[in-house]
């Protein structure tokens, strides 16, 4: 179909002009190859496979990254202190640092226990007075391993322990 003059100059008019995408000339719209460089304008390929590659990429990245942050990290466990008082006596007066780091007394049975999370280094202590005869034992232990043990048989004596968390 052959276009009249007055139909190719409109074209040419209402043409909007592109850039090479090698040297960044114009060049007419619809052009396959660049009138300067005499390179190919229409996508290879070779690009396009690039490009589906590359979305891939950043789309598997986005999910692993996700999928990492939704998995529950490993914290480092906070340990359990336990104060203990174990022994043939009844009751003991007994002075502890607490889990705030105050200090508190109290006059217990025995047995006794008492648990709380500590951090590292905090410093733990248990001293306990034997209000009667018999054997008295404080221990205090973290996660279950003895940081310090201490015993006393006399009647008013004193065992205490003390340490820090590791």
């Amino acid at each position: 179909m052959r276009m009249s003059p007055d139909q190719a100059a409109h074209r040419s008019s209402t043409a909007q002009p592109m850039t090479c995408p090698h040297c960044k000339m114009e060049v007419p719209d619809g052009a396959s190859i660049c009138g300067h460089c005499r390179k190919s304008l229409k996508p290879s390929i070779a690009g396009i496979g690039c490009g589906i590659l590359g979305a891939f990429v950043v789309l598997l990245w986005a999910i692993v990254s996700q999928v990492a942050s939704d998995s529950p990290s490993p914290s480092p466990q906070i340990p359990m202190v336990t104060y203990s008082l174990e022994g043939t006596a009844r009751s003991a007066s007994i002075t502890i640092a607490n889990e705030s780091g105050g200090t508190e007394q109290h006059v217990v049975p025995v047995p006794w226990k008492k648990q709380f999370h500590a951090t590292h280094g905090k410093f733990v202590y248990l001293s306990a007075q034997n209000q009667d005869s018999g054997r008295l034992e404080a221990e205090i232990s973290v996660d279950g391993l003895v940081l310090q043990r201490a015993v006393t048989t006399e009647q008013y004596g004193i065992a205490s322990v003390s340490g820090s968390v590791r």
